[in-house]
């Protein structure tokens, strides 16, 4: 029998063990916005004080997220234009991310290539829509290996240039086949820049084998689609394992570190995980 849990009415406790009360503010800011612990969050806020919060919010690089707890949280209560500055901002960037994704997507679609928006980008995009919360500095997307090298054309041929941010990697597309992806670099309408990661293996990174990652191929055919776009989103035990395994790749805590749990969060809370399934795909790709 397979067990689903569906965690959209429980109800979220910080734990107290080991969390300073800046940790437990930053904890509290970061869940679900329909699910926070408001009370939690205000006696915090006020308990701490605004200008230390904002400083520790900064370097965990969270303040538009936590902007959007604080606006439901104090209810009306004034704090400080910075915080509701930093979302506009960051909505403003995500939504034109989000536009580039559709229409990366639909360029591809009509070359019968399905493409996957992954981790943040996929949950912003399907799952969790307020840009505002949803700070990233790149788009991740998987496509078919048989797919990878056509993908790249289309993209060199609509404006991307294939350029990495790592000094040590070649930028050549045979050699980006081998390992499993390419990265790119494109300016959009509004002139921001544009991380785009285009990957035909779902994880990668030398510290897991190819063998142990489920097959791009598995992973598109139990993709669903998004509403209103030709982008699909990763099933949603796919999703959680991807992103958990995505947050491992960063040991938790590397950049942007503490940020990354949020995926984590907003796929549990958006969608039923079917639990058996979720734990049989850990043990078949382990072994």
């Amino acid at each position: 029998m397979f067990l689903k849990v569906n965690l959209k009415n429980m109800k979220t406790k910080i734990l107290s063990i080991n969390l300073t009360k800046s940790e437990k503010f930053l904890v509290s800011v970061l869940i679900h916005k329909d699910y926070l612990d408001s009370k939690l969050i205000s006696d915090l806020f006020f308990e701490i004080g605004e200008e230390a919060l904002f400083s520790i919010c900064c370097k965990n690089k969270i303040e538009s997220i936590a902007a959007d707890a604080l606006s439901i949280s104090l209810k009306g209560e004034d704090f400080n234009f910075k915080w509701k500055d930093s979302n506009k901002k960051t909505s403003t960037l995500i939504k034109s991310y989000m536009l580039e994704l559709d229409r990366v997507s639909k360029l591809l679609a009509n070359n019968n290539i399905t493409l996957i928006a992954l981790k943040n980008s996929g949950i912003t995009r399907g799952l969790y829509p307020y840009y505002g919360s949803c700070p990233m500095g790149d788009i991740d997307v998987l496509v078919n290996k048989n797919d990878f090298v056509k993908a790249h054309e289309i993209l060199i041929s609509n404006g991307y240039r294939m350029k990495f941010r790592s000094p040590l990697e070649e930028e050549n597309i045979e050699k980006a086949e081998q390992g499993g992806g390419a990265e790119y670099l494109v300016i959009l309408p509004n002139g921001a820049n544009l991380w785009f990661e285009l990957q035909w293996r779902p994880v990668a990174g030398r510290w897991i084998l190819p063998e142990q990652e489920p097959s791009s191929e598995e992973l598109i055919k139990r993709s669903t689609k998004i509403k209103n776009s030709y982008a699909r989103l990763l099933s949603p035990e796919d999703n959680l394992l991807q992103v958990c395994l995505h947050t491992a790749k960063h040991t938790f805590v590397r950049a942007p570190g503490f940020r990354l749990h949020t995926d984590v969060d907003r796929i549990v809370r958006c969608s039923i995980i079917d639990w058996s399934f979720f734990c049989g795909s850990i043990i078949n790709n382990h072994n």
